[in-house]
């Protein structure tokens, strides 16, 4: 199993409240002005057929509060489907950039022992999989940089390495 498909189930799906809301919000939004253009275009559509005139004030009535009624309906059953289907969605994008971001945080800070873990069905796993190359490379520098440090530590003879305790400390060189 690669380093970016370990398994675990993220339980809080609102990683980015704010963003998450706000594009929640703008789907909803582009459903409503949707389903109101297509509301008054098919019953436009409707009124204006051939034959309605037939019918009396009340069925006309109860023509129009049918149709309201069922597409209200479906508006409900549309919002709900790509309400869930946008936070799922969205979910899959903003886990991996929470989780990269973290990761660059601890970077940052200079821990360089955490490891870059994605879910099976993430997005951004190249993206991923290059930030995880980059902490293994910085990591294997600095480990070959402590290395060399040993090695000529181990050749600087006792009295230099005194003498150079005694700079730093002049310096406060931790």
């Amino acid at each position: 199993m690669a380093f970016f498909e370990r398994r675990f189930i993220r339980k809080n799906y609102m990683i980015r409240p704010a963003l998450q809301i706000k594009y929640l919000a703008t789907v909803i939004g582009v459903i409503a002005l949707t389903a109101a253009a297509t509301y008054f275009a098919f019953w436009s559509s409707l009124v204006h057929s051939a034959g309605l005139e037939q019918l009396s004030a009340g069925d006309m009535t109860a023509l129009e509060r049918a149709y309201q009624i069922n597409f209200i309906w479906v508006v409900i059953v549309l919002v709900a489907a790509f309400g869930i289907m946008s936070v799922l969605v969205f979910h899959r994008l903003v886990g991996p950039i929470y989780v990269m971001e973290r990761a660059i945080k601890n970077l940052s800070r200079g821990d360089l022992s955490q490891d870059v873990s994605l879910r099976k069905n993430d997005e951004l796993k190249d993206t991923a999989g290059e930030l995880q190359n980059m902490i293994e490379n910085i990591r294997d520098a600095v480990l070959e940089d402590r290395r060399k440090i040993q090695d000529i530590s181990a050749k600087v003879p006792v009295d230099v390495k005194n003498s150079l305790s005694t700079v730093t400390k002049w310096f406060k060189i931790d």
